[in-house]
């Protein structure tokens, strides 16, 4: 064992001791989202580089008087230090507070400079946690930021050590998914969890492939894992108890072929445990159901095939209790895509078409032709539909996929979106990736059910 290892293991001592006896409370197009990752990771190394030859010897990577290892990456931790915090009249929103307690979750340290996100998740008690990068005198950069008060204050957390992910790469992780304060995973195509709220990760097996999508689904996690072959893919479904990392494969399906794999895979779970599993591709497009976390699944209706064409993009989220919502992309061509959004309340075995968009007919204002399909995020009538060309777009409904208005329109180059999640049915996080040279990634909030977005400043 080197002296990184041996410092890396005394600050994790010390985190789990400070914090014993803690109780808790209770995807995208991935292809677009990991090359423009793999360029980002690029950049930053270079800029990691050049900030080292300015200070000359004075960063000592890993350590700093005393000694720890290494926060959110190849980042010191300064134990005991106040969280970076914006002044009180520099945040014009506030997320309401959960009635549920939450219990203290990974102490931190200051935010690494140069922070920025390509993925976030969140609790409806306004935890939220960012999955990102920042220059560091040693790679792997990865890094974590958490905040408890819905964006106002920030600290760094230990992040797994492993790099962000690239397209078609065999290791690293590009998204991130909290079922609790304590319980949480990073992923795509590794696998790696916490289940102390942070203070420490740990790189669980996966047999068979990679991890395409995940969600929590009751108390499981469930996760897509994508095997390649000559021939195609298979794609195994699999759950663990969410305190735990024993995979368990139940079924599987093959999606795809040599020149399309990994497919778009996307899941959707719900409290009570039920949870889908959607696949758009090629004329392969498939809906597998499960009321039980993944334990078994039963092939249902597949929506998408309304358009002129069979649909290449499909996006699912769980609305409510046995009610979902699909979004379907199609004939995308010039930076433009027509989209259909459709809703099932008998858990996908009927579905109905809300919304529409068609060349060269759009709906009145247009907001369905939009970019290229990135996503759908639904709590109850309200649903968020996000998408990236030319620019990175938010469309939001609150009468079901009635009507539709565009609610944040960013000149980003056609930055995707990695995530939108609903903390509670009022606030919304959203979160774009990242692009050298045209965007940086970015995070949202809004406090309005989507109507309304604010940038989350997260100083570093």
């Amino acid at each position: 064992m080197n002296q990184d290892d041996d410092l890396d293991r005394l600050f994790r001592t010390a985190l789990q001791r400070d914090t014993a006896g803690w109780q808790a409370p209770v995807s995208q197009r991935e292809r677009r989202n990991t090359l423009v990752r793999a360029r980002l990771l690029a950049s930053m190394a270079t800029v990691g580089l050049a900030a080292l030859l300015v200070v000359g010897g004075l960063a000592l990577h890993g350590r700093l008087a005393g000694g720890e290892s290494p926060i959110g990456g190849g980042h010191p931790p300064v134990v005991g230090t106040s969280p970076s915090t914006l002044p009180a009249t520099a945040t014009p929103y506030a997320v309401t507070p959960s009635a549920v307690a939450v219990s203290p979750t990974a102490p931190g340290g200051p935010v690494p400079p140069g922070f920025v996100p390509v993925s976030g998740s969140g609790l409806p008690d306004g935890t939220i946690w960012l999955l990102g990068t920042a220059p560091c005198s040693s790679a792997p950069c990865t890094s974590i930021v958490r905040s408890l008060d819905g964006g106002r204050d920030w600290v760094g957390i230990p992040a797994p050590r492993t790099p962000l992910s690239g397209y078609r790469s065999a290791t690293g992780v590009s998204q991130l998914l909290f079922a609790n304060a304590e319980d949480g995973w990073a992923y795509g195509p590794e696998l790696w969890s916490t289940h102390d709220g942070g203070a420490s990760w740990h790189q669980v097996t996966v047999a068979g492939g990679g991890i395409l999508s995940a969600a929590v689904a009751g108390d499981q996690l469930v996760v897509a894992i994508g095997a390649e072959s000559d021939q195609g893919g298979t794609v195994l479904l699999a759950h663990a108890p969410v305190t735990g990392d024993d995979l368990t494969v139940t079924d599987k399906f093959f999606a795809g072929s040599a020149t399309t794999f990994p497919p778009p895979v996307e899941l959707a779970g719900s409290a009570s445990g039920a949870v889908w599993a959607l696949t758009s591709a090629a004329a392969d497009g498939q809906l597998l159901s499960s009321v039980n976390g993944g334990a078994s699944w039963t092939a249902t209706t597949y929506p998408c095939t309304q358009g002129p064409i069979e649909a290449d993009e499909a996006a699912i989220a769980a609305a409510a209790p046995g009610r979902l919502v699909v979004a379907c992309g199609w004939g995308g061509a010039a930076g433009s895509e027509s989209k259909t959004v459709m809703t099932s309340s008998d858990g996908g075995q009927s579905w109905s078409t809300v919304a529409a968009a068609t060349e060269p007919s759009p709906t009145a204002d247009g907001v369905l032709l939009g970019g290229d399909l990135d996503g759908i995020a639904a709590d109850g009538s309200t649903m968020i539909l996000s998408s990236s060309s030319g620019g990175s777009e938010l469309e939001t409904s609150a009468d079901g996929g009635v009507t539709w208005s565009r609610t944040l329109g960013l000149a980003s180059g056609g930055t995707p979106w990695s995530s939108v999640v609903f903390l509670d049915p009022q606030d919304v996080l959203a979160v774009t990736s990242a692009e050298p040279q045209v965007a940086a990634g970015s995070a949202y909030i809004s406090t309005d059910a989507g109507q309304t977005w604010t940038e989350l400043d997260i100083p570093g």
